[in-house]
């Protein structure tokens, strides 16, 4: 059986090196952003502060332990300034290839649509390599696409490259009686 479960940090820092070694060892195994995810659970480096990452963690009961099958990462951005206000940012979305095709990311990713609509920052981006056909048939399916401004920042997506896309809830928001333009 898999569950799906936050992982929860402790004094602002994720501290369950258990929990740590096995995120890292998935990530090294898939040869998936190794040294973006280490900086993320070990805070430093060039990455933001642990405290305004998220972590969800996909756990498959393997005898009296457990393995780690999957995770997913997210951003929040509040109201606070200009930029990408009212967005939730899905950084890193994992699941080992062993496991895949079982719903195990779909779950994940769900708990991301689910707190983004909790924080009320329900507008969703990820940002990908858009020569990968795959990934570009998944987010398509999601509803992302990409789009020319958001917030008042031009969205550049170049094929090819790391391109940001969108999945749009709201296109206006009411913060503190002002009105703003998201699109």
């Amino acid at each position: 059986m898999t569950t799906i479960e936050e992982y929860k940090k402790e004094y602002g820092v994720f501290g369950d090196e258990k929990m740590n070694k096995r995120i890292l060892s998935l990530a090294r195994r898939n040869k998936f952003y190794l040294p973006q995810i280490q900086s993320i659970i070990k805070g430093g480096g060039w990455s933001l502060n642990p405290k305004s990452y998220i972590i969800w963690v996909a756990k498959k009961q393997v005898k009296k332990d457990y393995k780690i099958v999957g995770f997913s990462i997210a951003t929040f951005s509040c109201g606070w300034g200009g930029g990408e206000r009212f967005s939730t940012s899905l950084e890193y979305w994992l699941v080992d290839k062993a496991f895949q095709n079982q719903g195990i990311g779909k779950q994940l990713y769900e708990k991301v649509v689910e707190l983004s609509i909790e924080y009320q920052n329900p507008n969703l981006k990820v940002m990908f390599k858009t020569d990968d056909e795959n990934l570009v048939k998944l987010y398509t399916k999601l509803g992302f696409k990409p789009i020319e401004k958001y917030d008042g920042l031009t969205q550049n997506v170049v094929q090819g490259k790391h391109s940001l896309w969108w999945k749009i809830t709201w296109k206006k928001v009411n913060c503190f009686g002002e009105e703003i333009e998201l699109m």
